[in-house]
């Protein structure tokens, strides 16, 4: 018997149990996870990381300024979620098509209400087809009426972009709304 075994069923015990206990899956690169993958097993792990590097340094300095202004941010929200294709509209189909598969990187609203949208704009977005996809992104948040602010990822970001941008929508928000 190998120094090994005895360690090696305690710890195939302790995952028993915390999948019988708690649903836990093992790990994504296991033995165990290729063979249901390949039995035509439901293939879905969990991602490593939700949001890139340059996503996450932003997403701190974004939470910061919305913070001043009581906003909530939500991050990589389905537009076909954000942006209606009104009932009856010819096409209806065609138009939701060209959302559904589409998110943003940051949704900001005021409660529950979307007030701005956010796109971190990497070296990616001069590539052809990002280009195509950009300019329907913002046809599409302009005929809304949902203002979307393109950021250039950087190292660091100031505070006064932002700040002068929430102001602005809010501004335009409540003087738009009906009394």
């Amino acid at each position: 018997m190998s120094k090994n075994r005895p360690r090696n069923v305690i710890l195939a015990f302790i995952r028993w149990l915390l999948v019988l206990l708690f649903g836990v899956p093992e790990a994504s690169g296991s033995e165990a996870s290729r063979k249901r993958k390949d039995a035509g097993e439901t293939p879905y792990v969990v991602r490593p990381d939700f949001l890139s590097e340059a996503e996450e340094r932003f997403d701190r300095h974004l939470e910061r300024v919305a913070g001043m202004f009581d906003l909530r941010v939500h991050r990589k929200v389905r537009i076909a979620d954000v942006l209606l294709v009104p009932p009856g509209t010819p096409r209806w189909q065609h138009w939701f098509n060209r959302v559904s598969s589409k998110h943003v990187d940051f949704l900001i609203s005021l409660g529950n209400r979307p007030v701005a949208a956010i796109e971190l704009d990497d070296r990616s977005h001069a590539r052809g087809k990002r280009v195509e996809r950009d300019k329907f992104v913002n046809e599409a948040f302009r005929a809304a009426g949902l203002p979307l602010l393109r950021v250039r990822v950087a190292s660091d970001y100031h505070h006064g972009e932002l700040e002068t941008f929430f102001r602005k929508v809010l501004d335009a928000d409540y003087s738009n709304r009906p009394r």
